[in-house]
């Protein structure tokens, strides 16, 4: 290894560096796994109670290893903390042990990968012997079936194997000088200013009131409006208005980011749940009909509302950068993960939702929802394969979320849009629906301390 290829490693880790996020607050990314891996450890222990068949499944298939990539991302968290300690004082020894790191990555990458198919293989399997649907549909039509499942799969570890070629060609470089292939081209992300329609500005207000996860958080700072191009919501691409609350969860202290959309509200009428989304009759919803709340409210950008939440990276990467304007633009649009430990704490809020909710249904006495529907929902793969880097995406072909294809009629849909609803409801209805949440998560937390109180008697 000589100097002019230490060097030209040197520039590699700034031009097209493996493993890497740029701008990450890499003290609180940690922070937010050991949450993620403790709310694991809450949802097994309260299914395990609740039944054998769930206690055994876990014992053998825990999610922290089987549905979340935890591994990989602590793995990649070191990789970035030795890439910076590099930069900082380059030598032979600090870059072979870079590349160590990477392929420790790579192995923990390619090792979760594997155990995700083994997850969806299994879980399809009962799915179809339980005679469950197998088309898993989210708020805005859009269907993923067991093919779209299984093709992304194919796609996570072709791109894992990929990334173990890429990790020898820097060794070569290091080694003998081997050139690099040009870094991929990305088109850049650039900020847009945009303002929330007046029409439905007081729904965005009673939002942030009462809304999840405002009213359990503290904001500590409110990024945009900016204009975004998206087909998540429409089926074809179509600009939308953002913003992006930095929150700090008063309950844990977790930071955490929430990406909202200004001008998408869904609403879900509540006589109609049951029978679409296979809730146990409207027992779940009872409280809310017994206040003669018309609808459930939606958030639209909330992570399980849709598969492919890539846009949540590029969002938090337009105003991070007019935020930030001191770091590196090149590498933060390349990898699109400055504020990858938000977004790993907006998937811990996540996941602490559906515990709730998992709660709430064995406190009422309901049926568990379909595990397989689960895992096409929240295992969130968008998110946490990190897609959206280019540093770990590595393949030259998108992965597929299924966010352009056909979708079920808007007719059909079972949350319905603002502009449909919002002209039906008086203010007081509409405060109600906007804090549908907050009651619902209310009365959850009393089922369950009643149920808890009742199994220690």
């Amino acid at each position: 290894m000589s100097d002019a290829h230490l060097q030209a490693f040197t520039v590699s880790l700034t031009s097209d560096p493996l493993f890497a996020a740029e701008g990450m607050d890499l003290k609180r990314g940690g922070e937010a796994l050991s949450a993620i891996e403790a709310m694991c450890a809450e949802f097994q222990a309260v299914a395990g109670r609740y039944s054998f068949a769930y206690r055994a499944f876990f014992l053998r298939y825990p999610l922290e290893r089987y549905a979340l990539p935890l591994s990989f991302i602590v793995r990649l968290i070191r990789s970035e903390h030795l890439r910076r300690a590099y930069l900082e004082e380059p030598s032979r020894e600090a870059a072979q042990a870079l590349v160590r790191e990477w392929h420790e990555a790579q192995r923990a990458l390619a090792r979760d990968a594997s155990r995700y198919r083994e997850l969806h293989t299994v879980l399809h399997r009962l799915n179809k012997k339980n005679g469950d649907p197998s088309g898993v549909e989210d708020v805005f039509g859009a269907v993923t079936t067991p093919e779209d499942a299984f093709a992304l799969l194919d796609a996570l570890e072709k791109n894992a194997r990929t990334l173990a070629t890429d990790i020898a060609a820097r060794e070569a470089l290091l080694r003998s000088g081997t050139p690099l292939p040009p870094a991929r081209k990305r088109a850049a992300l650039r900020y847009e200013t945009a303002e929330i329609p007046p029409r439905y500005a007081r729904a965005r207000e009673l939002e942030l009131r009462d809304g999840f996860p405002f009213r359990g958080s503290t904001i500590l700072e409110m990024l945009g409006p900016v204009g975004y191009t998206t087909p998540i919501f429409d089926g074809t691409p179509t600009r939308h208005v953002f913003d992006l609350a930095i929150l700090r969860d008063n309950a844990s202290g977790l930071h955490h980011a929430k990406v909202s959309t200004l001008d998408v509200y869904t609403f879900m009428k509540i006589g109609q749940a049951a029978g679409r989304y296979n809730i146990a009759g409207q027992v779940a919803f009872q409280s809310l009909i017994n206040r003669n709340v018309p609808y459930w409210y939606q958030c639209a950008t909330n992570p399980y509302t849709a598969r492919d939440q890539r846009y949540w990276a590029d969002i938090a990467t337009i105003v991070d950068l007019e935020r930030r304007p001191q770091l590196n633009s090149a590498l933060v649009q390349a990898q699109r993960s400055s504020m990858l430990d938000l977004l790993l704490g907006a998937c811990w809020e996540d996941h602490t939702i559906y515990l709730k909710h998992m709660k709430e249904r064995i406190a009422l006495g309901t049926t568990l929802p379909y595990p397989w529907h689960w895992l096409l929902k929240r295992s969130h793969p968008s998110l946490y394969y990190l897609p959206f880097n280019a540093s770990i995406w590595r393949l030259a072909e998108e992965p597929d979320f299924g966010a352009l294809k056909p979708r079920i009629p808007l007719s059909q849909w079972a949350h319905r849009p603002a502009d449909e609803v919002l002209p039906t409801l008086t203010d007081e209805q509409l405060q109600l629906v906007m804090k549908s949440g907050r009651i619902r998560e209310e009365d959850r937390k009393a089922a369950w301390d009643a149920y808890t109180g009742a199994q220690k008697q």
